[in-house]
């Protein structure tokens, strides 16, 4: 993944996680800097990323080291608090002014047809990984000799482990498969933050795909909500990556 950083209402990025960390510890970017996930346009606090946890310690322990230091010295705390420098203040100045943006972006959920779009270039992926799995196999038992049954079992397991493994790390990693990226779409946590899908939760959900996604067209249009039963069981909603205004 990676993030873009807005400053002074300047954007900076995108920038890879191990980059953003270095920032947060060099005090560059602090708990209320506004970052959000480039493939998204929905902007939150730097403290909202659960992996900068370890770097804000640091920088907290930096900037704790460096005002004991500054305080030894010149004998004031309030002195010693502007050893800040002034882009940080600069920030905490203009986070001021965005308290009365009245228009809040929030992830807008795909629509039925959409995922259904989105579906048949997934399906089509899979379905040629079944003709891969089924032409090795022939191939195999031609070669070898072994037992049609045997054939027709190990190529429905081939294609199953190549198909989970098609989602899950797609999914995993960049919160998109093929027909999701092609339809502008992707998988993130449920709720207005918009949380990334961590590896896990990936293969869980990509396991339901394959088991019950059949039923994922029906689900939705009954449950009204814009999310399959899916969704609901891994906590995941597929949002459009251009977010919405709030009411």
């Amino acid at each position: 993944m990676q993030y873009i950083v807005k400053i002074n209402d300047k954007e900076y990025g995108p920038v890879t996680e191990d980059v953003l960390h270095g920032w947060v510890e060099d005090g560059r970017v602090l708990f209320d800097t506004q970052v959000r996930n480039s493939m998204m346009r929905v902007w939150k606090n730097a403290a909202e990323f659960p992996f900068l946890g370890t770097a804000f310690e640091k920088q907290s322990k930096k900037f704790s080291e460096g005002v004991n230091a500054y305080v030894s010295h010149v004998g004031s705390v309030t002195q010693a608090i502007k050893i800040r420098s002034p882009l940080i203040m600069e920030e905490k100045k203009d986070q001021k002014k965005s308290f009365g943006f009245k228009n809040r972006l929030f992830p807008d959920r795909a629509m039925v047809s959409l995922r259904f779009k989105a579906g048949m270039i997934d399906l089509s992926v899979i379905v040629l990984i079944f003709i891969l799995s089924f032409i090795f196999w022939t191939y195999f038992v031609s070669r070898h000799g072994v037992s049609p049954n045997f054939a027709a079992y190990a190529s429905f397991v081939l294609w199953f482990s190549l198909s989970l493994l098609y989602f899950a790390v797609s999914i995993g990693v960049f919160a998109q498969t093929l027909g999701m990226w092609y339809h502008g779409v992707m998988l993130v946590r449920n709720g207005d933050g918009a949380e990334e899908v961590y590896l896990l939760r990936a293969y869980i959900y990509a396991l339901l795909i394959l088991i019950i996604g059949i039923f994922s067209p029906l689900f939705n249009f009954i449950g009204g909500k814009k999310r399959s039963l899916h969704d609901f069981l891994t906590d995941t909603q597929v949002v459009k990556i251009a977010a919405k205004k709030s009411e």
